[in-house]
């Protein structure tokens, strides 16, 4: 992204606060819409045609919204981006002043492993995981829409894709084996990923992603996995 797309995007979501701004990418250029959804402050909604006439002709590049102090995706979030199958952008402010910016999507390039910020749904322990599969492996892990709290509500996450795993002895590990973690002690809420010599790679949340000795939370470790080849 250029430096003036994303300071006009930003100044976008700083006019619209505390409702939600939106705007598309085109030619490189920052289009303003009207957010037209009756509830402004936590959502967005288009109608004008010439967004659609942008979309039918291929011409959005990415769109990017704004936040009322929240620095994760939603899931509708990520099931627009999903849907649109464009990158997306977020920029969050809280009392009109941008806290964070953040886009992604898969045909974006990758952010690097290590030191990125924590945001749910688009930087976090999956999303790690995944990219470093993909990186390292050069396997594509699913990329499920998941709602922040999930844990919380009982909704398993990272279980329905255990099948595609041989379970390992924790005796037996070797680089790449997938480590499930139950922090909440009553289901699978975190994953990482073993890096040999007894260092975990982890994107906890609110931290950066970082390299751990496996001794950090180890006593949450439930589960580890290889990839069927």
């Amino acid at each position: 992204m250029f430096k003036d797309i994303i300071k006009e995007a930003k100044q976008h979501a700083i006019d619209e606060f505390p409702n939600e701004s939106v705007g598309i990418v085109v030619e490189n250029k920052y289009i303003r819409f009207n957010n037209e959804h009756p509830e402004p402050e936590h959502n967005w909604h288009i109608t004008d045609n010439a967004f659609y006439q942008h979309y039918i002709a291929d011409k959005i590049e990415c769109i990017i919204h704004s936040h009322n102090d929240d620095k994760h995706a939603s899931s509708g979030d990520q099931e627009q981006q999903v849907a649109f199958d464009l990158p997306f952008g977020i920029v969050n402010v809280k009392d009109g002043v941008v806290i964070h910016t953040f886009f992604w999507g898969d045909t974006l390039s990758m952010a690097p492993l290590y030191g990125r910020d924590f945001h749910f749904g688009v930087y976090d322990c999956l999303s790690f995981v995944r990219d470093y599969y993909i990186q390292e492996l050069d396997v594509t892990l699913p990329n499920p829409i998941r709602e922040y709290g999930f844990w919380e509500k009982g909704v398993e996450m990272f279980e329905p894709y255990v099948s595609e795993f041989d379970k390992v002895n924790i005796t037996d590990l070797q680089k790449n084996d997938l480590m499930l973690y139950r922090c909440n002690e009553k289901m699978y809420d975190h994953l990482g990923v073993y890096l040999g010599d007894e260092r975990v790679g982890h994107h906890f949340a609110d931290c950066i992603s970082s390299i751990y000795e496996m001794s950090f939370k180890r006593k949450y470790l439930s589960l580890c996995l290889r990839y069927k080849k």
